[in-house]
């Protein structure tokens, strides 16, 4: 399969489980997800800001921002870059960079940089990588 028809598979099989997983359960960030994944971006930020502010463990806190910045990567990269560089500082400090979410966000961060255009962000997108490799 090609990479886009892969992410594509893989999203809809993601959907599927937090679609019975949401029916389930109360869970915010499933529920935000699924909203992401089916394309209803709007009300994914919605249930992703409210599931922020009822977040009391900080690896969920972290998690939560990660899918937040990810809503804006498309429309808005630079306001996204904005969320995720402070974001990868803090998983760095309460994870590490070898954790699956400080990398998730690293790699969300490269790709974000590299298409703002500039050398400089390319620059920063390589040692971004760099971080976690």
């Amino acid at each position: 399969l090609k990479p886009q028809a892969t992410r594509l598979a893989i999203l809809s099989l993601i959907a599927l489980s937090l679609k019975a997983a949401a029916s389930d359960s109360k869970n915010g960030l499933e529920q935000g997800i699924l909203q992401y994944v089916e394309g209803n971006t709007a009300e994914a930020a919605v249930i992703l800001d409210k599931e922020l502010a009822a977040s009391k463990s900080k690896p969920h806190e972290l998690r939560v921002r990660f899918y937040l910045a990810k809503l804006k990567v498309e429309d808005d990269p630079e306001s996204a870059v904005k969320m995720l560089r402070p974001l990868l500082k803090e998983q760095e400090e309460s994870l590490g960079l070898d954790h699956p979410d400080s990398i998730s966000t690293a790699r969300l961060l490269s790709r974000t940089l590299s298409r703002l255009g500039t050398e400089a962000d390319k620059a920063e997108s390589q040692k971004v990588l760099e971080q976690v490799l």
